[in-house]
């Protein structure tokens, strides 16, 4: 998802409103200036995102927790385009609306709907795009899907 853009950037804000949250504004050291300092260049480093065209072909890129959700919207030239062509558009992220969420899973399933509303302009009426997840329930799954299809129709 963005932690994949911006690596280790994205864990730097939260530390900080720990600290905050725990010690109060007017309680900043040297070190945490320091550390200001050091989120400022680390997003000036964050590629500008692009615009896709409807020529190019899109993924959606999603994670989820107990905490909230995340989503990532990535645009290629084509559906064989190496990973590394890919170009971030737009990213998106919150906590989730519904109440007792109580497994990982069920964050994952809900982070991959708000993707999609998130960013339903961009895929309505496109051919097809990608939809790339970290959860590996919702993976194994998909595949046992279609190896259940496979058996069935040699079956017939």
């Amino acid at each position: 998802m963005a932690e994949n853009t911006n690596g280790p950037i994205c864990r730097l804000p939260s530390v900080i409103n720990e600290y905050l949250i725990k010690n109060g504004l007017g309680s900043f050291v040297p070190e945490d200036i320091k550390t200001m300092i050091r989120i400022k260049e680390e997003i000036k480093k964050i590629p500008n995102m692009e615009i896709p065209l409807d020529s190019d072909y899109l993924i959606i890129e999603t994670g989820g927790s107990i905490e909230g959700w995340g989503a990532a919207l990535y645009k290629k030239d084509n559906k064989y385009a190496s990973k590394s062509s890919e170009k971030l558009c737009r990213y998106n992220s919150g906590k989730f609306k519904e109440k007792g969420i109580v497994s990982g899973i069920d964050a994952e399933v809900l982070a991959l709907r708000y993707a999609l509303e998130s960013f339903e302009l961009f895929i309505i009426g496109g051919e097809c795009f990608t939809l790339r997840t970290d959860c590996i329930s919702i993976v194994k799954f998909f595949a046992n899907m279609k190896e259940t299809k496979k058996r069935s129709s040699l079956n017939r």
